[in-house]
This record gives structure tokens, C-alpha cells and sequence, in this order.
């Protein structure tokens, strides 16, 4: 394995290995918050533009963010999975002679799967971000909701990383894929 393989795959594994960190101290985060909602309510209530929620309500509210926060510490734990599996591989693989294309084939496709659940995980971050503002209003809520849903079609289409990439010649070109 040449050295910026290592350097890059090492870095991609930091990243993710610290995503998932940060998750464990969220949930850990959320059961408190949850455990001790009586304290909590009248803060929480303050905070409210108009709208006076129930105790089920914001009981709901945090379980919605303890659940995005756990789909987001499976997806990051998932994504170094799939990056470990491929790390293996390419570690394995004999460089001095043409590799086998179904040895490839299982690193691109390790290294793709890897991508993806970390950008899961991602998403489900930038979605807790926005159910922050149901805590605020309903409407506030609705409008950060499709608000995170722009900023993530602005990313994954029309960013200048996007139209970088999609530069490339057609035989590099196999993001998506």
C-alpha cells in the first residue's frame, strides 16, 4: 500500500471514528435531558414562540433527536466498518503486479458503502439540527425541515465540489454509482 493511501484512508477513519464518538456523548446527552424533562419544562416552555406544547409533546420532540442520534451513531459505526473491510483489502493487495478487477471491484464498492453511511449519518445530524427549531414552533420547525432539505439537493447537485467532480472524464466519474 503506497503511503497516501494509508495517510488518506487514516484520515477518512478519523473523521469518521470521531462522528461516532460525538454520538455516543449525544445519546448519552439526550437520556439525560430525557430523565430529568420535569426540570427541563419550564426552560423549554419559555422558549416557545406562541405555542404552548404538552409534556407528551416535548417527550416526542426528544425522542425524535434520541432517535436521529442513534440512526446517526449506526451509520458512522456502519461507515467504519465498511472503511475497515476495505482497509484490509488494500492493504492486502499485491501492488507490484496489475490488480484483479473483482479485487477492485470489492474496494470501490467497500470504499462507496462507506461513503454513503457516513453521509447518512451526516444527514441525520443536519436533521437534529432542524428539529431544534420544533422546540421553537411548529412552523418554525416546518420551515428548517425543508430548509435542510434544500441546503442537502444544493450539496449533493449543485455544489461546486458536485461540478468538480462531474468534470472528470466519464471513466472516473463513478460517484453514485
Amino acid at each position: 500500500m503506497a503511503l497516501t493511501d494509508g495517510i488518506l484512508t487514516g484520515n477518512i477513519m478519523s473523521a469518521v471514528s470521531f462522528f461516532a464518538s460525538t454520538s455516543v456523548l449525544l445519546i448519552l446527552a439526550m437520556f439525560a435531558v430525557i430523565g430529568q424533562l420535569n426540570e427541563l419544562l419550564p426552560t423549554m416552555r419559555s422558549l416557545s414562540w406562541g405555542e404552548i406544547y404538552s409534556d407528551l409533546d416535548y417527550q416526542i420532540h426528544f425522542v425524535v433527536m434520541l432517535v436521529m442520534t442513534v440512526m446517526a451513531f449506526l451509520s458512522f459505526t456502519l461507515s467504519l466498518r465498511h472503511f475497515n473491510h476495505f482497509c484490509i483489502l488494500l492493504g492486502a493487495a499485491d501492488h507490484s503486479v496489475n490488480a484483479d478487477p473483482a479485487e477492485v471491484k470489492a474496494m470501490t464498492n467497500l470504499n462507496t458503502q462507506g461513503a454513503r453511511h457516513f453521509n447518512s449519518g451526516i444527514r441525520a445530524y443536519y436533521f437534529s439540527i432542524a428539529n431544534v427549531g420544533w422546540f421553537l414552533s411548529t412552523t418554525v420547525g416546518i420551515i428548517m425541515g425543508v430548509g435542510t432539505i434544500a441546503f442537502i439537493i444544493y450539496r449533493e447537485y449543485f455544489s461546486a465540489a458536485r461540478t468538480a467532480i462531474a468534470q472528470l472524464p466519464a471513466s472516473n466519474n463513478k460517484i453514485g454509482d
